[in-house]
């Protein structure tokens, strides 16, 4: 049993906490422009805390750029020498590091970016001879994942720290190649492909420290395949298995590999829940319980934003808590640029719905105690409520 003052300063305080639980919810879309003097942009990945994306921006040379709500898109320049080149391709959750490719003395070379050092070369498996890119970079921005040749023999796929530098770590059987495409949270995961002698002959793979590297297997029907992918743990992988289209697959460690729609999959959520990437030429957002969704529709039927005439092709990333996605598309202009559109969690969401329900409530008790029949008597402000 509650006293009505009682009650009330409940009620009251939890509208004050829902209000802002609310607004904190909103979803929002917005494009992120381009570097200045040019007309194109692309986003690659989205940090999980602090707001930032990372991509490119500008064709010929391209730059890669971070950006934030408050500065905005800032190129990230390059490294020294060479011609002008760079690409930002996976950024850490805090996004104070910035991991991709960029042109300098050594030819193009995996990088890491930091706000205090700018852009570190790291070289290739080799030395410095040949080429490499990076990928992925884990949550704490201390492990990178991607691929190096070695003076033109073919890719390896590689993890990087600063003790231990860049290993790579070998191919399949009967595979000549390997490419590192993504790594999970912690960085004891990481997924991609390894390639044979055909063009076509790819097989997906997950690596492990314990298990070294595993192919996940093709199903019937499909001639290759490749992971692209890991959830936060590393316990799902997402990727594409090939055959006359591309069908986007999930893989598990309790379920296995299974196929949940045509498309080629780019990003995937902390928990492995939520999945996003390109559906026959569109961006598409898939769950358990929807399947494959067209992400535009989605953003407009579930969370009311009116998108006017953008066109959104490919969705990019995901933030681990999948309320961020990132992603490239056509804006008003006709121009390619990149975009951001911010979804609430699942139980935010729960909390939209239910908020209008709990408000309303709220406002009948009070219509309720100002329109007391007169001659009421005081005691009733005191009185017992169930």
């Amino acid at each position: 049993m509650l006293r009505a003052r009682s009650l009330h300063i409940i009620v009251s305080s939890c509208a004050y906490t829902l209000l802002h639980s609310l607004a904190a919810a909103q979803p929002s879309f917005q494009g992120l422009g381009t570097l200045p003097g040019t007309t194109y942009s692309d986003a690659a990945d989205v940090a999980s805390g602090p707001l930032v994306v990372v991509g490119l921006s500008s064709e010929f040379p391209s730059q890669g750029y971070r950006w934030t709500p408050r500065a905005g898109m800032v190129g990230l320049g390059d490294l020294p020498g060479g011609t002008f080149y760079s690409a930002a391709l996976g950024v850490s959750a805090d996004g104070s590091v910035v991991v991709g490719q960029s042109s300098g003395f050594g030819g193009l070379h995996a990088t890491r970016w930091t706000l205090e050092q700018g852009f570190v070369d790291l070289g290739t498996i080799g030395g410095a001879s040949g080429q490499s890119i990076a990928h992925d970079v884990s949550a704490d921005g201390t492990i990178i994942a991607g691929s190096s040749d070695i003076a033109g023999v073919p890719d390896q796929a590689f993890r990087w720290t600063a003790r231990t530098g860049m290993v790579g770590l070998g191919f399949l059987p009967g595979t000549v190649g390997s490419f590192a495409l993504g790594i999970s949270d912690d960085g004891s995961t990481i997924v991609g492909e390894s390639y044979g002698p055909g063009f076509f002959d790819k097989r997906p793979f997950r690596w492990t420290e314990a298990t070294g590297m595993v192919e996940l297997g093709l199903l019937p029907g499909f001639t290759s395949g490749t992971a692209t992918a890991a959830s936060g743990d590393g316990q799902v992988v997402i990727g594409s298995l090939f055959a006359t289209n591309p069908q986007v697959f999930r893989w598990s460690i309790a379920e296995g590999l299974t196929v949940i729609g045509p498309g080629t999959p780019s990003g995937v959520s902390g928990d492995g829940a939520l999945i996003v990437g390109r559906s026959l030429g569109d961006a598409f957002i898939w769950d358990k319980v929807n399947g494959v969704r067209n992400l535009q529709a989605v953003l407009a039927d579930d969370f009311g934003l009116d998108l006017g005439d953008w066109w959104l092709e490919h969705a990019a990333a995901i933030s681990a808590d999948g309320t961020r996605i990132v992603g490239v598309g056509r804006n008003p202009d006709g121009q390619i640029e990149a975009w951001l559109a911010i979804i609430p969690e699942p139980g935010s969401l729960a909390l939209l719905l239910a908020g209008g329900a709990f408000l309303l409530y709220r406002r009948r008790l009070v219509e309720r105690r100002t329109t007391r029949p007169t001659g009421a008597k005081q005691a009733n402000d005191d009185s017992a409520v169930t």
